[in-house]
């Protein structure tokens, strides 16, 4: 490259600095004015010398703190001389070296973030490789993102192998929405099939491939899972679908239904209702659970769960819930560590349970 080339790209400099620095420092990870200036020289083809260097630095925290306070650049540099904690860039003069030190996350919340991708189910296990290595790459240095990455072990959760759950909720949400810009908008039916694992593990549609008439009303993430929450057609009723297993969406363009329905009902209440075991009609029922147990308990029942000591070993709680299969499996899952005390009939609907399950061994 011809020295007026380089010449001409002085103007790149800057930006190249920023994101030098960006993929590769961090608070344990510096670089001196000689290294960038190498890097622009050997590895960009861009003449640098170490004093312009400095320069830039100082325009690259002038104009990112400006950027974030949309203020001016003689607003951001008086708050620069005021105080080296408003800068982005910073040197440390024991490693003697700049590193990127106002990051938009800390170390650990990408991590968490990295963990929902991970956890997602509605997430292929490709995609979400994919998506935290770009999360990585935007709010991480490079040493920093190995890190998340060695640490991140992706287990069999059970996740989809349909790629196309952000394109289905898309087409879902534009069809719910209310505007279109400052247009008024009117919510739609949608039309798709729905599919279904077989014995051999593949996928089928269900109703031999009859499409489903549903007014969407609302998406909701599930242990792991994004389901619709909709109205449907055929069954007058209100459903629940996995996102991951529809297929072939269409936007029908004709108004939705069931609008009485669900102004009529506690939507927090009614999503507990489709994914927890409260389905049904509800009546009070005295649990006694052993003492290690009053987490999970909480966790299933919240926070404001009313307990108190049976014995040194034992607590009890009394709670509102339908006596269902749903319920009875889940105090299955605790075995002899939970009892149901009160009422009778609670008891003799949880022995015939357990009777039925016995019947087929």
């Amino acid at each position: 490259m011809s020295e007026q080339g380089r010449q001409h790209n002085q103007k790149l400099k800057a930006f190249l600095t920023y994101k030098y620095l960006l993929e590769n420092s961090d608070a344990n990870h510096c670089f001196s004015a000689g290294d960038i200036a190498d890097f622009l020289i050997n590895d960009i083809g861009i003449s640098a010398e170490r004093r312009s260097i400095y320069k830039d630095i100082d325009e690259i925290n002038k104009a990112i703190l400006a950027l974030k306070h949309e203020e001016t650049l003689d607003w951001a540099e008086d708050k620069l001389e005021e105080n080296d904690k408003y800068k982005a860039i910073v040197y440390d003069a024991s490693k003697k070296g700049f590193y990127v030190k106002k990051r938009e996350c800390k170390l650990s919340e990408i991590s968490v973030i990295a963990e929902c991708i991970y956890s997602a189910k509605f997430i292929t296990e490709e995609q979400a490789y994919k998506y935290v290595e770009i999360i990585t790459d935007i709010l991480a240095s490079k040493y920093q993102a190995e890190e998340i990455l060695h640490e991140a072990v992706l287990l069999d959760r059970g996740k989809t192998i349909n790629d196309a759950v952000f394109e289905n909720v898309q087409k879902i949400n534009k069809a719910m929405k209310t505007k279109s810009g400052k247009t008024p908008h009117t919510p739609e039916k949608i039309s798709f099939k729905y599919l279904t694992t077989t014995i051999n593990k593949t996928a089928a549609e269900r109703r031999h491939g009859e499409k489903y008439i549903v007014s969407p009303y609302k998406l909701v993430i599930n242990d792991g899972n994004y389901y619709l929450l909709g109205y449907d057609d055929k069954s007058a009723a209100a459903r629940t679908y996995r996102v991951d297993r529809m297929k072939d969406i269409k936007s029908l363009g004709i108004p939705r239904d069931g609008e009485e329905l669900f102004r009529a009902v506690d939507e927090k209440a009614f999503v507990m209702q489709k994914f927890g075991m409260y389905d049904g009609k509800k009546e009070f029922v005295t649990l006694r659970f052993i003492n290690p147990l009053l987490d999970a308990v909480i966790d299933k029942f919240g926070n404001k769960l009313f307990y108190q000591k049976v014995d040194d070993k034992h607590f009890s709680v009394q709670v509102q819930v339908p006596i269902t299969d749903q319920f009875f499996g889940w105090l299955c899952s605790f075995g002899k560590r939970v009892k149901i005390t009160a009422p009778p009939s609670a008891q003799d609907k949880f022995k015939e349970y357990l009777d039925k399950i016995r019947s087929i061994y």
